[in-house]
């Protein structure tokens, strides 16, 4: 199980050793081999069996960690028509390539499908969950930012404001929860020295002056590399002044963090590396700095403060000598590592090329190298050859990867990596798909345990609510889903089909009953029926009691509380009509005690508390089955809600989305004896 997954059962065994001990007790915690595929009726749902080990057609082979995957593409490939601009990882686990005729979409099937008719230089997603672009300047053309809607098409409620960005190239990008865009370049000065330039826009595209960084007193002649958003809002900037790499922090008002360094600079000229390459953020916002120095690839880590991790590499620093064959006076080896990213466990993966010849611009020899280092920085020994997996396009090509973006994490458990592959003269672009995890691959069924089910889910687009639906997606669920933007639905649509699975959608105003009705009527005229029922629809408000008004009292309660309500008196009597169902109500740990300034977001989540335990006690024995999930922080949109900015919110160490969604899905799993009544949630490092 990776982290996420150990945080959230570690958690729901600290904050609810009763839950667990019932489920215990009962025999009844689902898994692949005891899961019951009952229907609410008692009746065997013929969709949801078990599978057969012995159905597949070919007997199943293990692949190793480090070796390409033949159940994905074509025998562990994917040749590509056109040009391949870069891989860029979704939420929901997939992967989109980025091409010059067309954007496609590889899902966690390894099946790729072309999802838009037109091209894209390279896409950044957002920390709103929306793709962004950079269209480079042209002649008497400055380069502007775009954003794209749910189809790829470009949304025109963004435009960005060119004319207030001081230069006319872009080089980076980063995109806050709310939409702030971030965004990063160079510019010169009269006395002809390049300056960086950083600027930030709000959610409209317009220049946001309280951002206000000075422009004077930035690093000379120096490049920004790339563009992070620290965990507590910071800005961190990845520059190269030749051979000199650093990394530039600003704070969100844009003044220097001299805490990080003088000026807010730290240099990494004493560590080693002269060229920089990647930088990113671990789950401990810890940054992550990819060079090399000569063939040598090299990578840096740093505390949030800027100082060197002493516990990671030697001093700071993990070190890799790729050469594979002895020094030769007519034969010369070379190295350069593309990309670096965290595998679904926090290791560190760098892909490398890897050349040998007697000609260094017509090598005899041209290979990929995937490795993988461990949380110390040392070779992680269980992958490939003693940490470094040997990986071309193909027996007898020559293999190169991309320049950017060339690799990505395809679900929980494979590596894709583009780039070109060369037979004789001619060079086609292509993507080879890399195990990361020991199992078993060839083809099989994979064990679906909410098949055949429907299941509705309120606020549905984004956050918990679209995380469970992507979660309740691959366990086989056809999903409904419920928001207020029909853009973000259609998105949703696309992830949810990304993940194998049906989806029908409806824009719905929650705090009004006659458009909940026509939802649920709409959800039972297209599938007959609605097996499970998530309540995830909510708002968040924390200021102080007295400057609360009634309308804000309404609003929140009507979104909270009234939903919750309305939802399950439409859906009730269809699920006594069916013989049962699963009623999952998303409260929170503020539903459970009171906290200061957030008065009536609490009281609209002890609403459902109290409504959730009500149906309980009404209609367990009816077979319908209400669980009340109570997280704590969890690191989405909605924990800055009404009244708190990003830097307020404070989300470093949070709850993902998607460990909630592990407990909603636990909460449906079939099961003919227990029912799970109340799950709490809290971060790590989130007090009781």
């Amino acid at each position: 199980m990776d982290p996420q997954g150990a945080r959230l059962t570690l958690t729901m065994r600290l904050a609810c050793p009763i839950f667990m001990l019932l489920l215990a007790a009962c025999g009844a915690e689902s898994s692949p081999s005891s899961s019951d595929s009952s229907t609410p009726n008692g009746s065997k749902d013929p969709g949801s069996q078990k599978p057969d080990p012995g159905s597949s057609a070919t007997s199943p082979s293990t692949v190793a960690p480090g070796a390409i995957d033949p159940s994905c593409g074509t025998n562990g490939y994917f040749d590509v028509n056109g040009s391949l601009n870069g891989l860029e990882r979704e939420s929901a686990g997939t992967v989109l390539l980025t091409m010059s005729n067309t954007i496609q979409r590889i899902d966690e099937a390894g099946k790729m499908a072309k999802v838009a008719a037109y091209g894209s230089t390279g896409l950044v997603l957002g920390g709103d969950g929306k793709y962004y672009g950079i269209s480079p300047a042209s002649a008497g053309v400055a380069a502007t930012v775009l954003r794209y809607a749910a189809d790829f098409s470009v949304d025109s409620s963004f435009a960005f404001d060119k004319y207030k960005w001081p230069t006319t190239g872009i080089t980076a990008i980063a995109v806050t929860a709310d939409g702030h865009v971030y965004v990063a370049g160079t510019f010169a000065q009269n006395t002809g020295d390049d300056h960086i330039a950083v600027r930030r826009f709000d959610a409209t595209g317009k220049l946001d002056a309280t951002f206000a960084p000075a422009d004077d007193a930035m690093p000379k002649d120096m490049r920004p590399r790339s563009l992070l958003l620290a965990n507590d809002g910071g800005i961190l900037v990845g520059t190269d002044k030749g051979f000199t790499p650093g990394i530039l922090r600003l704070t969100t008002a844009g003044a220097f963090d001299d805490a990080f360094g003088t000026a807010g600079y730290r240099a990494l000229t004493e560590l080693g590396p002269r060229d920089l390459r990647k930088v990113l953020l671990d789950d401990q916002g810890r940054i992550l700095v990819l060079g090399m120095e000569n063939d040598v690839v090299q990578i840096v880590r740093l505390g949030t403060d800027g100082a060197s991790d002493g516990s990671f590499g030697k001093g700071g620093v993990a070190e890799l000598n790729l050469d594979e064959l002895p020094l030769s006076a007519d034969y010369d080896e070379s190295v350069e590592a593309r990309d670096m990213f965290l595998d679904a466990s926090g290791r560190i993966v760098v892909a490398a090329e890897y050349q040998y010849g007697k000609d260094f611009l017509k090598p005899e020899t041209q290979t990929l190298r995937v490795v993988r280092f461990d949380g110390s920085g040392k070779l992680d020994a269980s992958f490939g050859d003693k940490g470094i997996a040997k990986i071309d396009f193909g027996a007898g090509t020559k293999s190169q990867l991309l320049d950017r973006g060339a690799a990505a994490r395809l679900g929980d458990h494979r590596l894709l990596l583009g780039g070109t592959k060369q037979v004789g003269t001619t060079s086609t672009y292509a993507i080879a798909c890399v195990e990361m995890k020991s199992r078993v691959a060839g083809p099989r069924r994979p064990v679906m345990r909410l098949k055949n089910k429907i299941a509705l889910v309120t606020g549905a687009s984004r956050g918990i609510g679209h995380a469970s639906s992507i979660a309740l997606a691959k366990e086989g669920a056809t999903i409904v889903g419920v928001a207020r933007k029909k853009a973000d639905l259609e998105k949703l649509e696309k992830d949810v089909a990304a993940a194998g699975a049906k989806c029908k959608t409806f824009t719905c105003d929650v705090t009004k009953y006659a458009d909940v009705a026509a939802a649920v009527k709409g959800a039972i005229d297209a599938f007959g029926r609605i097996d499970i029922l998530v309540n995830n629809a909510g708002i968040g408000g924390y200021r102080p009691f007295l400057d609360w008004t009634e309308e804000d009292y309404d609003r929140i309660m009507d979104t909270n509380a009234k939903s919750t309500w309305a939802f399950c008196k439409e859906v009730v009597p269809h699920m006594l009509k069916q013989g049962g169902g699963n009623i999952v109500n998303l409260s929170s740990v503020a539903g459970l005690q009171g906290y200061p300034s957030e008065g009536i977001y609490c009281m609209s989540k002890f609403a459902q508390v109290a409504l959730s335990q009500s149906l309980d006690r009404e209609f367990y024995q009816k077979n319908i089955k209400v669980s009340l999930v109570c997280p704590g922080g969890v690191e989405t949109h909605f924990a800055i809600g009404d009244g708190r900015t990003y830097d307020g919110a404070n989300m470093k160490g949070f709850s993902t989305a998607e460990d909630i969604a592990e407990a909603v899905v636990l909460a449906v799993l079939p099961r003919d004896r227990t029912r799970v009544v109340n799950v709490i949630l809290r971060p790590m490092n989130e007090m009781t």
